[in-house]
């Protein structure tokens, strides 16, 4: 199907398309990307048909080299399905885990707090190399964090000194 999704003819023609697949026990799956802004492109309309929506984001740290990892939330469900929240997916020796965004947190204080990887891996019940993966990808962040305060830091002090 193709055509100008903002216009009110593409839609409904969409929505009887979807509805008659539904009917007829397809699963569909769409795929689409964000905005700039990381919103929503385009009308909510063309998601009034939607029993699932779902919204990856990039992991704090990530890098291109890292492999595939995204953060899964759920920004719409119906029908009284309940999915867990906050997942970060990964790519682990050539199968994708899934893991509660809540263990890369609490790895990340037990790493803060000075504790192993290998403990932090065996308290969260987690692989080593998953819990060095998140120790790598903490480490990025907070060094990408750094030096942009150290940038911003510089450009100011040269302002004033200017």
């Amino acid at each position: 199907m193709t055509g100008d999704a903002l216009k009110p003819e593409f839609q409904d023609a969409r929505s009887a398309l979807l509805l008659d697949l539904r009917l007829g026990g397809i699963c569909v799956i769409e795929l689409h990307h964000a905005g700039k802004s990381r919103e929503q492109r385009g009308s909510s309309r063309n998601d009034d048909l939607l029993d699932i929506q779902m919204d990856l984001q990039q992991v704090e740290g990530w890098e291109p080299g890292d492999g595939l990892q995204f953060r899964l939330t759920y920004a719409k469900v119906r029908h009284g399905a309940q999915f867990r929240q906050g997942l970060t997916v990964c790519m682990e020796d050539g199968k994708f885990i899934a893991r509660p965004a809540e263990i890369d947190v609490a790895a990340r204080e037990m790493f803060n707090a000075g504790k192993s990887t290998r403990r932090v891996a065996e308290e969260l019940g987690i692989s080593q190399s998953t819990a060095s993966r998140i120790k790598r990808q903490m480490n990025k962040a907070n060094k990408a964090s750094l030096d942009a305060f150290n940038s911003k830091w510089a450009s100011k002090s040269g302002a004033s000194q200017g």
